[in-house]
């Protein structure tokens, strides 16, 4: 009779690693596109981290009572 035929054939690392990038630069792109490029629509997020916001961010953290201590326990530790 004939050789039976394998059914699947083993790739070799170059395709791997090649079809591997492939999605990942595909995912890549279609990262950039909706939350970068915006393709879909939608307005950008806000920033937060401008110097107004984060003067409000300290003065709320100093003002803010502590519970469960006799003693204030301060948020920032760091930031005195």
């Amino acid at each position: 009779g004939t050789p039976r035929r394998r059914a699947m054939t083993s790739a070799s690392i170059a395709q791997v690693a090649s079809a591997t990038a492939a999605l990942c630069g595909a995912a890549g792109v279609t990262y950039y596109a909706v939350n970068v490029a915006k393709v879909f629509g939608g307005d950008p997020l806000p920033s937060t981290m401008t110097k107004e916001w984060e003067d409000a961010t300290k003065a709320r953290m100093k003002a803010w009572p502590r519970e469960g201590s006799a003693t204030p326990v301060v948020l920032e530790p760091m930031d005195k």
